[in-house]
């Protein structure tokens, strides 16, 4: 904020960052921030909002794409059984409601037994916590080309995000035709829409194990959601995005 060594200065909003904290002296400081009053290049049209409407910061958005060579449909169709659902797991990074995540999956294995497979992946696990999962499998932290691969083994994604942002991993997801579940998030609705590319209820045990039983359950409906995901984001690419934002640096209208 108080350099002065340069013509413009921008502010790059990757998340809603003052939700990575508790109410406390970080999340003040880290809020404080959008309040500088510098142009705001942000990630996704629902941060932008946010963004726009409670900082009042001048800001364009870009929407990200997925690398095609790593995130794409299966070739052919997968079995429809056991139904393979995805979660991306990381207890220690509290955004992502691991504990609501988990319980969920665990109400959704026992009711399904061996018709169902759950892998979980994105972080370590600790040991205590894999011990109290029997039956679900933990498959740790991913070299990023393998994750492609691993979402198109899968008919359903589990990827809660409890700030303003949907996280990448719809994205991918959806880039490879498994359908998400996610939690209900206002600021994600541009992308993500309930029955129609994905599923987004509260983030509830019960009712995320009510989701994913839904789609194991109801295999046309699964596949419309499944190529409704895939049409969209085969829709969004770099280079657009990126004009976008440059156009606006130069100080040229950025459509929305």
């Amino acid at each position: 904020m108080k350099n002065r060594n340069t013509k413009r200065k921008f502010y790059f909003v990757q998340d809603y960052e003052p939700l990575f904290y508790p109410a406390s002296s970080r999340s003040a400081l880290a809020e404080a921030t959008y309040r500088f009053g510098m142009p705001a290049i942000v990630n996704t049209p629902g941060l932008r909002d946010v963004i726009e409407r409670e900082f009042r910061l001048p800001a364009v958005a870009f929407t990200p794409a997925t690398d095609p060579e790593i995130f794409h449909p299966p070739p052919r169709p997968r079995p429809r059984t056991p139904f393979r659902v995805f979660f991306y797991g990381r207890p220690e990074t509290e955004r992502n409601a691991f504990e609501i995540g988990l319980s969920a999956l665990r109400r959704f294995q026992a009711r399904n037994g061996d018709a169902v497979e759950v892998l979980v992946a994105g972080s370590s696990i600790p040991e205590a916590i894999r011990a109290s999962a029997p039956g679900i499998r933990f498959m740790g932290l991913l070299p990023y080309r393998d994750t492609g691969d691993l979402y198109r083994s899968c008919h359903a994604g589990l990827a809660l995000m409890l700030t303003r942002h949907p996280s990448y991993l719809p994205f991918e997801l959806m880039s490879c035709a498994a359908v998400p579940v996610v939690n209900v998030n206002p600021a994600n609705t541009w992308l993500l829409q309930h029955q129609k590319n994905a599923l987004m209820v509260e983030p509830s045990p019960s009712l995320l194990s009510d989701a994913l039983q839904s789609l194991a359950e109801g295999h046309d409906f699964r596949e419309r959601l499944s190529q409704e995901g895939a049409r969209l984001v085969r829709s969004f690419t770099w280079d657009d995005q990126i004009d976008r934002v440059l156009r606006f640096m130069n100080g040229g209208d950025a459509a929305r």
